[in-house]
């Protein structure tokens, strides 16, 4: 893609620039890793006299008793999380059927729990299940951050009551206080909750800052918070504490402290489950807790708690998705693959990730000594050797290539299923794994059968590897070089190893293997974050010029604010096509749909989103038609509709009939004082410049507005006299003028910058729009645009204090009348076509901030 050019545009000198700045948004991924990397050495120091088969025959000891009674908990415990949604969408007053809200509850916490990135979260499968029930993107935002400070209230209860009534042992290895300070913490905790409940009871309060708001809920609500959070969590905790061992002496008020800072750790790790974190934690919180036990059950609680529910949860959605495809589309052939078509990639993704685990603890545990003697029968050792090191390199790089098959990537696709076909093989004769094998085999027909979702064009490293990526590759690194030492923990390492090829020599074989992975992994990661990337300017003349060509053919005429001289561009490999947009913040805000052959909209948009994800932007596609949604989602964007464009099809307009008496007083009135109305041609325009300059200038001083950019023109003598201009005068002096916009094959006119003077009659604005229609129609043109027009009230999907904050800014095109009803009422009466204006954008909690991005965008002149 090509670029405009300046100092970040030119690669030669923007390299260690570009490296650094992309080296910083990773940095999330570095804390990750440092504390994935601190827990796994805990845990691995305090397992130096345990081996791995410790701790799984405590496994395979437990009594059944005591798994049938977990299985309870655990479904006791996602009842409960039932609640959670209910007493949320009752909060957004935005009810829904308990089945809805049981579903979306337990499938996102079921997602949300095993799933440490942004993939396939728990807000997003609530905002699959709640935008078909009507509600819009920030109601579900509210919806899931309601759940989670429900959640945190649980355990801030939790973490009381221990520091209450079980201080003497609470997370005695973990917080080195007095007893006296620790029940002052916990009095501390207490207050709080108090005054939360107390907020809610006399006065519901309402937190904001400058990019959001939070509505504190009522009393009712508030106490049910408390309750439910504390009951889920005791329950969850339950679970883990009937799986210790019967002669295990520790309290359950002493045992729920050091489960509730495990949980906010692993939490904080930003890592899949708290993998490593929450098991650290956890034995230096209980050490009088036989670790081996202790690891034991921490295993079979995260199958119970989190594998179980995982793999119902994905069959649950499987078939709401099929049930919802049937009634949506009834004359569906295969309600499965419209399901795949809809949230396969990322699923496959999801999956392909697992895959990549399934080849990466393979090397990471020896395989069966009567497997591998069976292979020495009759497979030369150099081949094993080789399928070592091809597994765990396969295993990082189907890691590596679920990213582009979340973004439906050809190349993606084609290279998972050699990648898959070379995993079964090697797994195969690196140590007999069949059960891996038919794992991978069962993931590559899955694969196959997507096949048909996998049609996008695109370079596969040129996507970017957002944070959430990349903290999960290294964390499950992290984790595989752990779970290889521990396995391995009875084999002394020696300088030695590096050289030893034996069937048996599994652990030098280990060493080896990871070596090549993480030199594989590391190269990727330096080749990606040293590609020269030019990041677009500002245009030179020359761009400018490609811009205009460009317009000229578009068939919308609000692509000529690309003339405006306030935006960047990223243009098309062919140069036929282009982004437009402005940086605000984290937001990168492309204005509407790409411009140009809609052929190129595809690849164009997929390059700008990994232009963003390298930089560590946000994607946000503003203004931007129905027709092109889906695209948008497909990269993982939610769109919430913002306005409505007002077009008046010129074929059927006339000023003839009862219906448009009102409007051809309106227009006699001012022509009865003497004006006289008439279209400049853009050559005639500079010469007017400065009697439009003064009408402009008046028009600024007397609403007392200012001039902004954007997503609207300002009064620029450059950008002015590119246009046509409408001008109204009276007294052979300019009083009122309009810029107007004319599409590529005469199929839309509208206006710009439309200003008067304080002396023009009453009337006047009115007066020009309709003498541009009744002009527009004997010239051929097909459409009026009226200009956006903000949604009424109870169409808005946002909550009302954002509206008043932003609404003025974001809509300018309002800026003519009085207010945004007036201009509904205005555009209504000229019976036009409404087409629905969206903002995609990622989504959740984010959307306030981007929304106050985009309304607070700079001044004319900034970018």
């Amino acid at each position: 893609m090509s670029a405009g050019t300046g100092a970040l545009g030119d690669p030669s000198r923007g390299v260690p620039i570009q490296f650094a700045r992309k080296l910083l948004v990773q940095i999330g991924a570095f804390v990750s890793l440092t504390i994935v990397c601190l827990a796994l050495w805990v845990v691995y120091r305090t397992l130096q006299s345990i081996q791995l088969s410790d701790v799984l025959e405590q496994f395979r000891a437990l009594p059944a008793t005591s798994v049938l009674l977990a299985l309870l908990l655990t479904a006791g415990a996602y009842f409960v999380v039932t609640g959670y949604d209910m007493l949320a969408l009752d909060h957004v007053g935005r009810p829904v059927p308990y089945r809805r809200a049981a579903l979306a509850g337990c499938l996102a916490n079921a997602f949300g729990t095993n799933l440490g990135f942004a993939v396939v979260t728990g807000g997003a499968i609530r905002y699959r299940i709640y935008s078909n029930a009507g509600l819009s993107a920030l109601e579900i935002a509210g919806v899931t951050t309601m759940s989670a400070v429900t959640a945190s209230l649980g355990v801030g209860v939790l973490l009381m009551l221990s520091l209450l009534f079980g201080a003497d042992e609470a997370a005695a290895s973990v917080i080195h206080l007095p007893l006296a300070w620790k029940r002052m913490l916990g009095g501390l905790l207490l207050a709080f909750v108090v005054v939360y409940l107390t907020a809610a009871v006399f006065r519901p309060l309402s937190i904001r800052t400058d990019s959001w708001s939070l509505r504190l809920p009522s009393a009712k609500t508030a106490a049910a918070q408390v309750a439910l959070g504390s009951i889920d969590l005791m329950l969850i905790s339950a679970i883990i504490y009937v799986l210790l061992p019967a002669y295990a002496e520790t309290s359950f008020f002493a045992f729920l402290g050091v489960f509730a800072l495990a949980l906010i750790a692993g939490v904080a790790s930003h890592v899949p489950g708290g993998i490593g974190v929450f098991e650290s934690v956890m034995l230096l919180g209980l050490p009088e807790v036989a670790p081996d036990a202790l690891l034991g059950a921490i295993l079979l609680f995260r199958c119970v708690y989190y594998l179980v529910p995982l793999s119902l949860a994905a069959v649950v959605l499987a078939i709401h998705e099929a049930s919802m495809q049937q009634v949506r589309i009834e004359r569906a052939r295969d309600t499965a693959a419209d399901w795949l078509a809809e949230i396969g990639p990322q699923v496959m993704a999801l999956i392909l990730i697992f895959a990549g685990v399934v080849l990466l603890f393979s090397i990471a545990v020896p395989a069966p000594a009567e497997r591998l003697a069976t292979l020495g029968e009759f497979l030369p050792l150099p081949v094993l050797e080789i399928a070592h090191v091809l597994a765990g390199v396969t295993g990082v790089g189907l890691i590596f290539l679920a990213r582009g098959l979340s973004l439906r990537l050809e190349a993606a696709y084609r290279l998972a299923a050699l990648l898959l076909g070379v995993g079964i093989v090697t797994l195969l004769c690196k140590g007999l794994i069949y059960e891996g094998a038919a794992v991978l085999i069962a993931i590559l027909i899955v694969l196959f059968y997507t096949r048909p979702e996998f049609r996008r064009d695109g370079a596969l490293f040129d996507q970017g590897f957002p944070t959430e990526w990349t903290s999960t590759l290294t964390a499950l690194l992290a984790v595989t070089i752990w779970l290889g030492l521990l396995s391995y923990k009875p084999t002394e390492y020696s300088h030695e190893l590096w050289w030893h090829f034996d069937y048996t020599a599994e652990y030098a074989r280990f060493l080896r293997t990871m070596t090549v992975v993480l030199v594989t992994t590391v190269a990727i990661g330096l080749a990606t974050l040293l590609r020269p990337d030019p990041v677009p300017d500002l245009p030179h003349a020359g761009g400018l010029e490609q811009v205009r060509f460009i317009v000229k053919q578009s068939q919308s005429a609000r692509a000529n604010l690309a003339l405006l001289g306030d935006k960047r561009f990223l243009f098309s490999d062919s140069g036929k096509a282009f982004i437009m947009y402005r940086v605000k913040g984290n937001s990168w805000i492309a204005l509407g749909d790409p411009v140009g052959p809609a052929a190129e909209h595809d690849r164009l948009v997929l390059t700008f989103r990994g232009l963003c994800d390298r930089y560590g932007g946000w994607s946000v596609f503003y203004l931007v038609d129905a027709e092109g949604l889906s695209l948008y989602v497909d990269l993982g964007l939610s769109p919430v509709k913002v306005g409505e464009d007002a077009r008046v099809p010129l074929e059927r307009f006339s000023l003839t009939g009862h219906e448009r008496s009102e409007l051809r007083k309106a227009h006699d009135r001012v022509l009865e004082q003497g004006v006289d109305f008439g279209i400049v041609r853009s050559h005639e325009v500079p010469a007017l410049i400065p009697e439009l300059e003064r009408v402009s200038n008046d028009w600024l001083a007397h609403l007392a507005k200012t001039e902004r950019g954007f997503s609207r023109g300002f009064f620029s003598p450059d950008y002015v006299a590119r246009f046509p201009c409408a001008v109204v005068r009276q007294d052979k002096r300019i009083i009122a003028f309009a810029v107007l916009w004319v599409s590529g094959g005469k199929e839309e006119l509208a206006l710009d910058l439309l200003r008067y003077h304080r002396d023009a009659p009453k009337g006047i604005m009115e007066f020009m729009v309709t003498e541009l229609m009744v002009g527009g129609r004997a010239r051929g043109y097909r459409w009026f645009d009226l200009g956006l027009v903000p949604l009424a009230g109870h169409e808005r999907q946002l909550p009302d204090p954002l509206w008043q904050r932003i609404g003025r800014m974001m809509y300018r095109q309002s800026e003519h009348f009085q207010d945004s009803d007036s201009h509904r009422r205005f555009a209504a009466a000229l019976d036009p076509v409404w087409r629905p204006k969206y903002l995609a954008s990622p989504g959740g909690l984010k959307t306030t901030r981007i929304l106050r991005d985009v309304a607070s965008l700079a001044p004319r002149g900034q970018v």
